[in-house]
C-alpha cells in the first residue's frame, strides 16, 4: 500500500512537473510568436509609414520641379518676346534675364511692350536690379 501511495506521489509530482514544463514552454513559445507578431507589425507599419513618406516627398519635389518649369517656360517666352520686339539680345542682357526671379520676370512682361530697344532693357534691367538689391 505504502508502494501505491509513494508510486502515486510519484506519478502526481512528474505530473505536476510535467504541467509546469508544458506551462514554460507554452509561455516562451507564445513570447515567441509575440515577438515574431509584433516584428512583422513593425514591418509593416514601416513599410507603410517608408511608402507614404515616398509619396509626399514625390509630390513635393514634383510641385518644386513643375514651379521650375513654369519659371523656365515664362523666360523662355519672354526672350523670345523681347527678340521679336528688339531683334537680337546681346548675350550679357540675356544673362541678365535668366537671373531675374519669377516677379521680375513678371514686371518685365508688363513693361515688354513700352521699351524701344536694348537700351530701354538694360536701364530698366538696372532698375530692377537695385530695387531688388535694396
Amino acid at each position: 500500500m505504502k508502494y501505491y501511495r509513494d508510486l502515486q506521489n510519484v506519478v502526481d509530482t512528474s505530473r505536476q512537473e510535467g504541467i509546469e514544463e508544458g506551462i514554460a514552454q507554452g509561455i516562451e513559445q507564445g513570447r515567441q510568436e509575440g515577438r515574431e507578431q509584433g516584428r512583422q507589425e513593425g514591418r509593416q507599419e514601416g513599410r507603410q509609414e517608408g511608402r507614404q513618406e515616398g509619396r509626399q516627398e514625390g509630390r513635393q519635389e514634383g510641385r518644386q520641379e513643375e514651379r521650375l518649369q513654369n519659371i523656365e517656360r515664362q523666360r523662355s517666352l519672354l526672350l523670345k518676346q523681347l527678340t521679336r520686339k528688339l531683334g537680337n539680345i546681346s548675350s550679357p542682357i540675356q544673362a541678365q534675364i535668366e537671373q531675374l526671379s519669377l516677379s521680375s520676370l513678371e514686371a518685365l512682361g508688363e513693361v515688354l511692350f513700352d521699351l524701344e530697344n536694348e537700351e530701354d532693357l538694360r536701364q530698366w534691367l538696372n532698375r530692377d536690379s537695385s530695387m531688388n538689391n535694396e
